[in-house]
């Protein structure tokens, strides 16, 4: 590969903008939660093998992100490993009620209790492309390599989240988030991404309305 092609892919690699998103989020707080400091968190997504899972870099951005605000989280990896092979996804409560069933099992009990598990977060959505068009070309010539072009395509993401009492097996909060974004590649010789994060802007909407809600907050809804 000549030095040509190899600045042109650099170039390409090295300038991401980034696109507007646009953030629904809805909420039904069934009550307020005052939260004790020792107890703790778990944000988990919906596994049902290979033909459907919410993404897990979803579902820890959202538990990074509420662990950043001074809250115990308990990692969806760290109670999967605590709990095996119970959370494995060939295995794992499609549902939440089913999920709640298997936690009372004495031996999952005893172990999320020394954990101080109180409460989990349950993420159930995905991010889709839901639209493309565009097309883009490229040629590599003696002393020359370049695109010309335009790709674009819309993501659309929409999640369901229960929160859970599961020391008094109960649903105490429901949030639906919904984003949607267009992104674009232009290209005149070196393509230039335009990259719309939305299922970053998701997670945000996600993570600031559970923070709210265990902070006794009300909460405002991103535009």
């Amino acid at each position: 590969m000549n030095q040509i092609i190899k600045n042109l892919i650099v170039s390409a690699g090295g300038v991401v903008l980034v696109a507007c998103s646009t953030v629904r989020v809805e909420e039904n707080r069934m009550e307020t939660v005052v939260l004790d400091k020792t107890d703790a968190i778990a944000v988990l997504g919906r596994r049902h093998g290979s033909s459907y899972n919410t993404e897990y870099d979803l579902v820890s951005c959202v538990a990074s992100n509420i662990g950043h605000d001074g809250l115990q989280v308990i990692s969806e990896t760290e109670l999967s490993d605590e709990l095996y092979p119970w959370l494995e996804p060939r295995i794992a409560p499609i549902r939440i009620e089913a999920m709640l069933y298997m936690m009372n099992r004495p031996t999952v009990r005893e172990r999320l209790n020394a954990m101080n598990l109180r409460y989990v977060v349950w993420v159930d959505g995905s991010t889709q492309t839901t639209d493309q068009s565009g097309s883009m070309s490229c040629a590599i010539a003696p002393g020359f390599a370049g695109c010309y072009g335009m790709g674009i395509w819309t993501n659309e993401s929409g999640y369901e989240v229960s929160i859970w009492d599961i020391e008094q097996n109960r649903e105490i909060d429901q949030i639906s988030v919904s984003a949607e974004g267009t992104s674009y590649l232009p290209a005149i010789v070196v393509p230039i991404p335009i990259i719309a994060r939305v299922q970053s802007s998701a997670c945000n909407g996600i993570a600031m309305q559970v923070k709210s809600y265990f902070k006794g907050e009300t909460g405002e809804t991103p535009n």
